[in-house]
């Protein structure tokens, strides 16, 4: 662009005449230039007025002024209407390049198989977010990467669930039905495939979801549980609360769900609810919660289910293990009455069952649960006491328990055992892994390693099939009768695989120097235990 000016000329005593030019196009020697007269600082001066010859005069040159000064203006509007072309131009120019640049691109050359195998990678573990939904992402990217992702089903079932606080972030940003959108191409795209990520309607989802669809009254639209109820038939894992409206759930399919987290209180209210999910099949695993109403157990293929986790008081629990005849794990969190009468206890022999973990041992109030089942085939059990409640057995627990069963138990935990069940673990010849935290009114002491040391006969006299040892809790022992206890079993052939040694609740006054701890990783292969 070229500028020119000329000086100012002196025609009129009291005005100078200014010229510009401007050369708009250097290629068409388009210009726009004016010739102006500027009034003298005199005209200025206080007092000063000018005549009625002068002020016509004035006036016109004000007008040839102003008509400058439009053409000027219209010159401006069409160059900006030009660079804004020019810029919408390098845009589009950028983008093809980017395109052109995508076509050399390392990746392209990389084989399907391969491409597939860094898809499925890129997609665990991810949530169909507010802002991003990781395989519909890569989905948009091109036709290739589109038909790869479209082609292959199971990388949608990996997609992770919102939680409520997603939801939440993606309604205050106005990306809620967005996210449904997300929901339901993930579940198109499984093509029939159950989902391999937990479903889970908690509380606090619940009341998102209400009160986004109260906020729909004016414009209806569809709802987290709508959009999910339409893929019942792609659920694998589900966890209901009793905020959810059941009824929405009834007369669906559900043969694909393998694990199902119910609160029973949702069926009291309604008898119709029993049966929703009796038509299971692939139902494998149940973990049911009972916190009130006792005399309600769900209506379940309970004769698929394989793993049973029961979160009630005892009553209820024995109840639902008494339905599942082919359970071969069972984990019970016992809880309180809270003042409801007990009603009459039911026997249970699980004839298949392998595995037993209670946790809370009798915080339903010394319950005696183990009393009211016999498993033939039991090889694993875990018991967890409260160590803040002093037990105090009158009649053996553990051992009638386990000698009515007539199994031997390979696999034994206790967590904070009182004292009698203390002493008879030490009786299970038969148990190759053992795991003990011990109290704070029956610590661990030199004496009870020292009986773990004894040896008789050329065998360990406590559990001489031995393998695996975890020890922890209230200790006041010396270092050094862990490491006697340790060559003593390896002395007599029976030398532990694997220890791991707790000494966070240890005296470590009585416990002395670490340097016990050396001697330990020498001698245990897979040695756990203080850095």
């Amino acid at each position: 662009m070229c500028y020119s000016q000329t000086h100012p000329t002196m025609e009129q005593p009291e005005f100078s005449k200014l010229s510009r030019n401007v050369t708009i196009c250097p290629h068409c020697q388009h210009n726009v230039g004016f010739e102006v007269n500027v009034p003298a600082n005199s005209l200025a001066t206080v007092g000063r007025f000018p005549s009625v010859q002068e002020t016509r005069t004035i006036q016109a040159f004000i007008q040839k002024t102003e008509e400058y000064t439009k053409r000027v203006q219209l010159e401006i509007l069409a160059l900006k209407t030009s660079v804004k072309a020019l810029e919408g131009l390098q845009s589009e120019l950028k983008s093809i390049v980017a395109r052109q640049r995508n076509c050399l691109a390392p990746i392209r050359r990389l084989p399907v198989e391969l491409l597939l195998l860094i898809f499925d990678w890129s997609c665990r573990d991810q949530v169909a977010g507010p802002f991003h939904c990781m395989p519909v992402d890569i989905s948009e990217v091109c036709s290739l990467w589109r038909d790869i992702m479209y082609s292959n089903p199971k990388i949608w079932t990996n997609i992770c669930w919102p939680t409520a606080g997603d939801l939440a972030l993606g309604h205050a940003h106005g990306r809620f039905q967005t996210m449904l959108r997300y929901f339901d191409v993930c579940f198109r795209a499984m093509k029939g495939l159950p989902s391999s990520q937990l479903i889970s309607f908690a509380p606090s989802l619940s009341r998102i979801d209400r009160m986004v669809r109260t906020e729909m009254v004016e414009q209806p639209g569809p709802s987290v549980l709508s959009v999910f109820a339409q893929y019942t038939d792609q659920w694998g894992a589900l966890h209901l609360s009793d905020h959810i409206p059941y009824k929405a759930l009834r007369c669906r399919p559900y043969s694909q769900l393998h694990t199902l987290d119910i609160e029973v209180s949702v069926m009291y209210r309604s008898s119709a609810l029993e049966t929703v999910f009796l038509t299971t099949p692939a139902l494998r695993t149940v973990v049911l919660r009972n916190r009130y109403h006792l005399s309600v157990i769900p209506s379940l293929p309970w004769a698929n289910v394989r793993v049973l986790h029961t979160i009630s008081n005892y009553i209820p629990a024995l109840a639902a293990l008494s339905l599942c005849t082919n359970v071969v794990e069972w984990t019970h969190d016992d809880l309180p009455l809270r003042g409801l009468p007990s009603p009459a206890r039911i026997a249970a022999a699980p004839r298949h069952l392998q595995t037993l973990r209670i946790n809370n041992v009798d915080g339903g109030g010394d319950s005696r649960m183990l009393d009211y089942i016999t498993a033939p085939s039991l090889t694993s059990l875990s018991l967890f006491w409260d160590p803040k409640i002093v037990h105090s057995y009158t009649l053996p627990y553990l051992s009638t328990f386990i000698e009515r069963s007539q199994r031997p138990i390979t696999e034994l935990v206790l967590r904070y055992p009182p004292a009698s069940e203390h002493v008879y673990a030490t009786s299970l010849s038969d148990a190759r892994t053992v795991a003990v935290l011990s109290r704070r009114d029956v610590p661990l002491t030199d004496d009870a390693l020292a009986s773990f040391a004894a040896v008789s006969a050329g065998e360990p006299v406590v559990w001489p099939k031995l393998e695996e040892l975890e020890l922890g809790g209230h200790g006041c022992y010396h270092g050094r009768a862990v490491v006697d206890m340790v060559e003593a079993r390896r002395a007599c052939g029976r030398p532990l695989r694997s220890l791991d040694l707790d000494l966070l609740l240890v005296d470590m006054d009585h416990f002395g120097g670490l340097e016990v701890i050396d001697q330990l990783r020498e001698l245990v292969p897979e040695f756990v235990g203080p850095d």
